[in-house]
């Protein structure tokens, strides 16, 4: 086992245990925040299957050939979930989960039949350059948020991800139809390295991205208290209350606008008095109205 565990393989498991702890730890700090969940999760799932691939010589072939890109999809795909949460809108469940199973199918029916390692990287390549280039399109679809705003770093890094494996996929393609033993392994450490990066640049960006958010969201927040605050002029028989601009607005109409109050509306007993005496006396022998102090 320890002479399966090279260079490469201990840093992407060191840093990807890194980010598991930084999002597990960014999760329980905004615990109500269910993209910090999703990206929490899939930063574990790098996790694990890093534990895989060090893991790999003493797996079977087939659990060991599959599992690990399956659960790297998984990661891919809760990415994916975060994003589209992050963006306000509900994950693609079904889609996920279809996607997932498509991936395990192809690679069992390549691994059954015997299909070479490049057959492999081909179908992994296709399928995470899809999913990236997915999550890349969840950031630019209408939504709260802060993309495509001079702060798309996410969406960069993830078409940065998109083109690595579309180039990935050509090489494979040339080594498919002349095998090169050296070139193939070579393939195989700069995809190793280029995770390093990506995930790296990936989990660093969306912390970025959140804090811009979130950060833009209080902004909001502290400017509604601070338009609610200090003196407000106020007409002294109609009530209405002057805005910053210069016009007049009615009280709810104010209120409404600057905060999330709603207004429904009654009428106190002093007016039930006034406008509605009748009214008013009967209510109060009934008991249903206190009398105006």
């Amino acid at each position: 086992m320890l002479q399966s565990l090279t260079p490469l393989n201990l840093v992407n498991t060191l840093i990807a245990a890194s980010l598991a702890l930084v999002f597990a730890i960014a999760w329980w700090r905004y615990h109500s925040n269910e993209a910090m969940w999703f990206w929490m999760l899939a930063a574990t799932s790098m996790l694990v299957a890093d534990g895989l691939l060090t893991l790999r010589p003493l797996l079977t072939d087939f659990v060991g050939q599959i599992l690990p890109s399956v659960v790297i999809t998984a990661a891919h795909l809760l990415l994916w979930a975060g994003i589209r949460r992050f963006k306000g809108r509900q994950p693609y469940t079904q889609r996920s989960v279809t996607l997932l199973l498509a991936h395990l199918v192809a690679l069992t029916l390549v691994v059954l039949g015997h299909g070479s390692v490049a057959t492999r990287m081909l179908v992994n390549s296709t399928c995470w350059l899809f999913i990236s280039l997915l999550a890349a399109q969840a950031l630019r679809g209408p939504g709260r948020g802060v993309w495509w705003e001079g702060r798309e770093l996410p969406a960069v890094v993830l078409g940065a991800h998109a083109i690595f494996h579309g180039a990935r996929i050509l090489a494979v393609g040339l080594l498919d139809l002349h095998p090169v033993a050296a070139s193939a392994e070579a393939v195989l450490q700069l995809s190793t390295i280029e995770v390093s990066i990506f995930m790296v640049a990936l989990y660093a960006s969306l912390l970025i991205a959140g804090a811009v958010r979130w950060n833009r969201e209080l902004k909001e927040a502290l400017e509604q208290v601070k338009a609610l605050s200090g003196l407000l002029p106020i007409c002294s028989s109609c009530k209405s209350i002057r805005d910053d601009r210069g016009y007049w607005n009615r009280v709810e109409a104010y209120i409404a606008e600057r905060s999330d109050a709603t207004f429904t509306h009654s009428i106190c007993p002093s007016c039930t008095r006034t406008l509605y005496p009748d009214f008013y006396a009967e209510e109060l022998r009934n008991g249903r109205i206190k009398p105006d102090g």
